[in-house]
């Protein structure tokens, strides 16, 4: 067995794993929120885990600026939930344009059939997104999980590793404004599926300067509204 394999298969890491997508998990959605203070010893009982695990899952999730360390009035850093802030949210919902619109550019360069079957599946995970945002009571885990999916199809099938790594650490970020500002987003559904479909026509047609402005332009246009939004309702710290 590899070095890999058996670093992969310890169990403090699969601890240590778990602590991090469950507290990631926790903070996306909104269950601990920004300014709320993380403490080892709470998380680790909470989690049936020692405290190791917990910190090596803070110390990842501050390198992924999902936490962030304050110092208090007793003059002692603490790890806390990152905030949310209008001029985070542009950047990260751009970065998240600019890399999905490379994920779109490569995807006009496959071979006809290999493009068409991708905007086949692509199209398919846009019904279930219609679907879900046209509900009379549309269930916001449904709707951010069908709009995930189509996302993360054609970033999936760009097949560039590094670009979906990356994607996978910021596209969470994304999602905490999503959950926080839930209502915003639902209002926003009929529009984010007009720039799926465009985001679909330019890929199937082979444009890649168009899939390309298409990709950016959805997270530029959510961006927008969402800092319009932040404007009125307020940050989060």
């Amino acid at each position: 067995m590899s070095t890999i394999a058996l670093v992969m298969e310890h169990p403090r890491t699969n601890r240590a794993n778990h602590a991090y997508r469950t507290l990631r998990s926790l903070i996306v959605r909104g269950g601990l929120s920004p300014g709320t203070r993380l403490r080892e010893t709470r998380l680790a009982r909470e989690l049936n885990v020692s405290r190791t695990p917990v910190r090596e899952a803070l110390a990842r999730l501050e390198q992924e600026g999902f936490v962030s360390t304050h110092r208090g009035a007793e003059r002692r850093e603490a790890a806390i939930v990152a905030p949310l802030t209008k001029s985070d949210a542009k950047e990260l919902f751009c970065l998240v344009g600019a890399l999905e619109g490379v994920a779109a550019r490569l995807v006009t360069r496959f071979p006809e059939p290999e493009r068409q079957g991708l905007c086949e599946t692509l199209e398919a995970a846009h019904t279930a997104f219609e679907a879900a945002i046209g509900s009379p009571e549309p269930d916001p885990s449904e709707v951010m999980a069908t709009d995930r999916a189509f996302h993360e199809r054609m970033v999936e099938a760009a097949a560039a590793h590094r670009l979906l790594g990356t994607w996978e650490v910021l596209k969470p970020h994304t999602l905490r404004y999503t959950w926080a500002y839930s209502e915003y987003f639902a209002r926003r559904g009929g529009e984010s599926a007009r720039e799926h479909a465009a985001l679909v026509e330019a890929i199937r047609g082979g444009d890649p300067d168009e899939a390309d402005r298409a990709a950016r332009r959805h997270y530029w246009n959510a961006a927008d509204g969402i800092c319009t939004v932040m404007t009125i309702a307020g940050e989060q710290r």
